[in-house]
């Protein structure tokens, strides 16, 4: 693959990594509006629309989208206003999963407020900017229960009777959809009373769900053990946290309430899974991308920030893109290299590093050789190290813990396990520094 230019749009990494061709001097800059960047490549390249929603499908690994196949049960679980945002087109759905069409699969927000919002997993599936906004205008409507689970809720009796509506449903079952919706109503309430801080705790049979205030707390409901579990167990899985009972977790959850953006910090509470803390602030709007470094200088990160510095090598610019989209939007600061030699020297320069994101299979120094050597200097025998590999081999996992490797994960990545894994390994590490 050829050089990229600083603040490359990540669909001119994507046709490249495909096969399709060449558009890295097309000057699309990594901000550009997704339906003017797909404008922007194609007439680059001379091809249509439908190549590039091929070439983006082949890149990330993606199903292509059949519109006209789009099942009203899926369409049900998402609201309007939420597919209209993220210019989606739910396609179909199963208990555990949610199919959308996407021209963007790269929006991780839009990912996690559709889990959020549908209960169920997103899974994008690629379609042209012009095929989504036609679906949109030609009859999509959202009947679900997500649209009016809190509209029209003006009188304190009916909303008390929606509550508890919603807490009996999930007491009664385990579908996504009860679970999800007492999730959905403990956090927008608290957005809409103000309240900036959520305690979800059990206490002997009971659990509660406590508001905190500037005056204390106050109980905003009683849940059954049961329904406490699967709660804290969806708001969870949403916030990509593990179940982890030694470390402390955090993990963020996108939402908005009457258009306005807010940002749900979760943290768990070592010894307890079932204990959560929910911080909930307004948060900035504008989704812009990362531009892409493409010199050491530039991998320099311009701030650090509360999770760690991890320097990501992998020889294959796409796979870097994604680290670092899904890294940084989960307040972790990103260097990268592309290949172990340039990762070796790189360490030995800058002793910020907390941890280093290792790809198996790369040209020149390959990642389990990088390892060995990462663990021979004496300035970096203690950094921690996580591989990917794409490899199947069961005697990979004997290789790579015997050469000292602190974790691994295979690929397809998932990003909400990456960053709970990556996040639990920094946890172990700064716990013996303690």
């Amino acid at each position: 693959m050829s050089q990229q230019a600083p603040g490359i749009h990540w669909l001119v990494v994507a046709v490249e990594r495909s096969g399709l061709g060449d558009a890295s001097t097309c000057g699309c800059p990594a901000d550009t509006e997704i339906g003017k960047a797909w404008d922007w490549v194609a007439d680059f390249l001379k091809v249509s629309h439908d190549d590039l929603a091929q070439a983006v499908s082949k890149a990330f690994r993606l199903g292509l989208a059949d519109l006209s196949r789009a099942e009203p049960e899926a369409r049900a679980l998402l609201p309007v206003k939420v597919a209209r945002r993220y210019r989606v087109v739910p396609l179909r759905a199963t208990d555990r999963d949610l199919v959308v069409a996407t021209s963007e699969p790269l929006d991780f927000e839009a990912e996690r407020e559709i889990g959020f919002v549908s209960g169920r997993r997103t899974v994008f599936e690629v379609a042209t900017p012009a095929a989504i906004q036609k679906a949109l205008e030609e009859g999509y409507t959202a009947g679900g229960r997500a649209d009016t689970l809190l509209t029209d809720v003006a009188l304190e009796e009916a909303f008390q009777r929606v509550k508890l509506d919603a807490v009996a449903a999930a007491r009664a079952t385990d579908a996504p959809e009860s679970v999800i919706k007492v999730a959905r109503l403990i956090v927008y309430q608290a957005v809409q009373s103000g309240v900036q801080e959520v305690h979800i705790a059990p206490r002997a049979s009971v659990g509660h769900v406590l508001f905190r205030t500037d005056s204390g707390f106050s109980t905003f409901v009683r849940l059954p053990m049961e329904v406490l579990v699967r709660v804290v167990a969806r708001i969870r899985a949403l916030a990509g946290l593990r179940e982890h009972r030694e470390v402390r977790e955090t993990g963020t959850v996108p939402l908005r309430v009457d258009e306005v953006p807010y940002e749900v910090t979760v943290h768990t509470v070592p010894s307890n899974a079932e204990q959560l803390i929910l911080q909930i602030a307004r948060r900035e709007t504008g989704r812009k991308q990362t531009p892409l470094p493409t010199s050491p200088e530039a991998w320099k990160p311009a701030t650090q920030t509360t999770e760690g510095h991890v320097l990501v090598v992998d020889d294959d610019p796409g796979g870097r893109m994604l680290m670092r989209t899904v890294l940084e939007k989960n307040g972790f600061a990103v260097s990268e290299a592309d290949d172990g030699a340039t990762a070796l020297p790189f360490l030995d320069r800058h002793e910020d590093i907390d941890l280093v994101l290792l790809d198996l299979m790369m040209k020149q120094i390959d990642g389990l050789e990088t390892l060995k050597r990462i663990r021979k200097n004496v300035k970096t025998a203690g950094l921690p190290v996580v591989i990917l590999t794409g490899s199947q081999n069961p005697d990979d996992e004997r290789r790579l813990i015997g050469a000292g490797a602190d974790d691994y994960l295979r690929k397809p990545i998932d990003p909400h396990q990456l960053v709970a894994r990556l996040k639990a390994v920094l946890a172990r590490a700064r716990s013996y520094l303690d």
